[in-house]
């Protein structure tokens, strides 16, 4: 895999924060240190399976350089492509599948599939590329195992799953390499276990692994035609190790890796065969109620913060949130998607049941 001198990037990311790239003029660096718009490596990526492209997952500017990744192979329409993602889980296939032919709507979609509770990072980051997808008709193959696996093997261990769980493993179980190693150490440095166990970390991040590459390479072997373009963490696909590695091992399929760098991460990233230069780019500001909020048995407010639309409107802890919009509200997925894609001075209707009060009340806030 190339490497990337530190004052190659350095230089380039520099550039970057004196000339902003926006998303839709990408420019990408090769092993030899050239740099291209995308539109003249787009020929090179339809040739290939599969190609990956990396992310910092709350970085808005990494998801619209996705997309337009994700679009210009689309419209090239040399092969027929599918997106794998890691941000929904295997068994909410169906759910996908339903929202991209238009039977769910966008609502009940990221209710079904438990979005909020499973992924949790702002939708609005990954909006445009399941909007593309559904507009223009183009498969989406949920990666990511589950987390109710995850979380047995995080406090059993694999020797303590049932039958039942250990049929869904991965079947392909790889040697870790010493440099894969050492980046988990790293990351596990920064963000241990809950377990306190490194190995237990690392068993994690290799079911993780294996298992969206099984996920991916079952769908290249019953759709032959197809490519697949994969979004995951840059951590699960940088120096090929991660699912590219397992990929490589049960099928090779010929691929690409793209990774994105910023100008706050002034670092060589080692094993892309390109890097993405992206203008940085935050999400617009999303609306917000200024309150938080306990969901035992229902929606109660356990605190309003100073000078908020809450406060504003004479909410009060204790106060049990009965709808919004007119939207039942009983989980946290119920407040997240009566607010979704709503802005500071929007207004919205909450109805309330206040203690010391017979009738529900109903007011009017004026988001934040």
């Amino acid at each position: 895999m190339p490497n990337y001198p530190h004052f190659v990037v350095g230089l380039l990311l520099l550039t970057l924060l004196i000339h902003p790239v926006s998303a839709e003029s990408l420019k990408l660096l090769d092993p030899q240190h050239q740099v291209h718009r995308l539109h003249t490596v787009i020929p090179e990526l339809s040739r290939q399976r599969v190609v990956f492209i990396g992310e910092h997952h709350d970085r808005y500017h990494h998801h619209l350089a996705q997309k337009a990744v994700i679009a210009a192979l689309h419209e090239a329409a040399e092969r027929p492509w599918a997106i794998g993602v890691e941000f929904i889980q295997q068994p909410f296939q169906s759910v996908l599948d339903a929202y991209l032919t238009q039977e769910l709507d966008e609502t009940d979609f990221l209710a079904q599939s438990e979005y909020f509770e499973r992924w949790g990072f702002d939708y609005r980051l990954y909006q445009p590329i399941f909007r593309y997808a559904r507009e223009h008709g183009i498969p989406m193959v949920a990666l990511n195992i589950s987390a109710e696996l995850i979380d047995a093997v995080r406090q059993q261990g694999l020797d303590g799953l049932s039958a039942e769980q250990r049929a869904q493993l991965p079947q392909d179980f790889l040697p870790i390499s010493e440099q894969r190693r050492a980046e988990l150490e790293q990351i596990y440095d920064y963000h241990p276990s809950t377990s306190g166990d490194f190995e237990r970390f690392l068993l994690i991040q290799q079911l993780w692994d294996a298992g969206m590459a099984e996920r991916a390479a079952q769908y290249l072997q019953t759709h032959p035609e197809h490519g697949l373009i994969v979004l995951a963490g840059s951590g699960h696909m940088a120096a090929g190790s991660g699912i590219p590695h397992y990929m490589q091992h049960s099928m090779d399929p010929p691929m690409r890796i793209l990774l994105p760098v910023d100008a706050v991460e002034p670092r060589a990233i080692h094993g892309a065969d390109y890097l993405l230069l992206a203008e940085s780019l935050d999400l617009p500001p999303a609306g917000r109620m200024g309150v938080q909020l306990d969901f035992n048995g229902g929606a109660y407010i356990l605190d309003v913060l100073a000078d908020s639309a809450a406060a504003r409107a004479g909410l009060q802890v204790g106060d049990q949130i009965l709808s919004i919009d007119e939207r039942p509200v009983t989980t946290w997925t119920d407040v997240r998607l009566a607010v979704l894609n709503r802005v500071p001075g929007d207004e919205i209707t909450v109805s309330l049941q206040r203690v010391d009060a017979i009738e529900p009340l109903t007011v009017t806030l004026i988001l934040n």
